[in-house]
């Protein structure tokens, strides 16, 4: 009786942590509004750092892009007046994350690490690979996953995750006779964080919405739709694989 007593309690206190960590989460959303300009020339020099041969190449085919992602990462409210189009497929949200889709080598990955690295307020972001979640989950089972939940955020306080590689990570993992589609699993973690607690995550794929739906199911596409601006990077079929620069 007293251990199911405790267990109540337990639980009781889990919720008043999980509501009070929600409220925090929404009141202290960083309302600073920083200069897209200077964020801009930050980018580049930031950029170059992080190239072999220090140049960062900015062109049409990712500078409508980058100026777009400059507008969010500085909770600049021109970034809602942008009108669908070739690169925002979504009716744009400061409040919501990111899905940015392209073709292999389009630059996604680097793009999101770089403005990882700016390590802007209110706008940090930690990189995960979706492979790795997977990998960790067959050696950890369901561990490997308590971190995308709304009780590990109450306690860490972590920026936001920015999932790279959706979809190319094994679809079924396994940790003994358990079986998990880990980020099916983790997405609909973080669309209840971002539900209750305004908490965003972000996203990278080769793959459009539609062949992420064929993937995982319709109601992950639901989510992440839900929770994200959709924009696309290197849209045209013969868009510049920008891994091939040093063939």
């Amino acid at each position: 009786m007293k251990e199911s007593q405790d267990r109540t309690v337990q639980l009781e206190q889990l919720i008043i942590k999980e509501q009070v960590f929600c409220k925090k989460e929404r009141t202290s959303e960083s309302k600073d509004i920083y200069d897209p300009a200077d964020m801009y020339e930050k980018f580049k020099v930031k950029a170059a750092s992080m190239t072999d041969d220090g140049v960062y190449d900015i062109d049409e085919e990712n500078i409508e892009v980058i100026k777009m992602l400059t507008l969010y990462m500085c909770n600049h409210p021109d970034f809602e007046l942008m009108q669908k189009g070739t690169f925002l497929r979504s009716t744009p949200r400061l409040r919501a994350g990111i899905l940015l889709i392209g073709n292999p080598g389009s630059g996604k990955s680097l793009i999101m690490k770089i403005f990882s690295s700016m390590k802007i307020p209110g706008n940090r972001i930690n990189i995960i690979n979706c492979d790795q979640i997977t990998e960790s989950y067959e050696r950890q089972g369901n561990y490997a996953l308590d971190r995308f939940n709304s009780s590990y955020h109450i306690n860490t306080r972590l920026a936001p995750y920015c999932f790279d590689d959706l979809g190319w990570e094994k679809k079924v993992a396994g940790h003994y006779s358990n079986k998990s589609n880990c980020m099916m699993e983790v997405i609909m973690k973080q669309e209840r964080l971002y539900q209750d607690c305004h908490h965003k995550s972000h996203y990278t794929s080769n793959y459009s919405l539609t062949e992420l739906s064929a993937m995982y199911d319709i109601r992950t596409e639901s989510r992440l739709s839900a929770m994200c601006n959709v924009i696309v990077l290197g849209h045209k079929a013969e868009s510049i694989d920008r891994r091939k620069k040093y063939q």
